[in-house]
């Protein structure tokens, strides 16, 4: 059987840990109270700009998405 995990609140670091635990044999659960950006159709003029460093870059090699998303960093 495997140990459950709740998340509380995802913001950033809430679905790479949640990655991480499930890579680990954990059954995770992540509940957030915030719609998703992504599917609003409400436009406020922001733009998400994130600084990334070494020690993220090295969570998300860990999660496996690295290779996925390099291509849309700037250095």
């Amino acid at each position: 059987m495997k140990n459950k995990i709740t998340i509380i609140g995802s913001g950033l670091t809430g679905p790479a840990m949640g990655m991480l635990l499930a890579n680990n044999n954990f059954d995770v659960d992540i509940f957030e109270r915030r719609s998703d950006m992504r599917s609003s159709n409400t436009y406020s003029g922001r733009s998400i700009n994130l600084a990334l460093s070494q020690r993220g870059i090295t969570t998300l090699k860990e999660i496996n998405i690295f290779d996925d998303i390099k291509n849309n960093i700037i250095p």
